[in-house]
């Protein structure tokens, strides 16, 4: 039975990222992303944690032009919040795949980034990981900031 179960949970995930193009409303796409950051992709399963993962970067994919800003909103208030390390792992990772569909006049990336840096104190070291991989395309849109660091 467990077997099988793990088996529904990935396969959902699968599901979950495909109908990325599904999701119209600006509440649909933030039950979603709360999930995923909340549950879905810090599953106790590495395995089904991966999937959904995936399946949440595939919704940025799919949504994100015409979707960025919401989608950005969405993960700043989630790590605005009191997140668990894995969460905060989770929203770094969907972040620096969205890094690419935002536009540099946005006025939520400086405070974004600045968030960020921040996070880099944490004492997990996978969040830091996560995070210091996603910075790389936040700092492309504030080249005089990423130097200082």
């Amino acid at each position: 039975v467990p077997l099988l179960l793990k088996r529904a949970d990935k396969s959902a995930a699968l599901v979950l990222g495909s109908t990325g193009l599904l999701i119209h409303k600006n509440n649909d796409l933030k039950q979603v992303f709360q999930f995923l950051v909340e549950k879905g992709a810090i599953h106790e399963d590495s395995e089904v944690a991966q999937a959904y993962l995936e399946g949440g970067i595939e919704i940025i994919k799919k949504k994100g032009k015409g979707s960025s800003d919401e989608i950005l909103q969405i993960l700043d208030t989630f790590l605005q919040g009191k997140l668990g390390d894995e969460s905060k792992q989770v929203c770094a990772i969907f972040l620096g795949s969205l890094a690419g569909f935002l536009s540099k006049d946005n006025p939520r990336l400086q405070p974004m980034f600045d968030q960020l840096i921040q996070q880099l104190n944490t004492k997990a070291e996978f969040v830091q990981v996560s995070i210091a991989k996603s910075l790389p395309y936040f700092a492309s849109f504030f080249p005089q900031k990423a130097k200082d660091l």
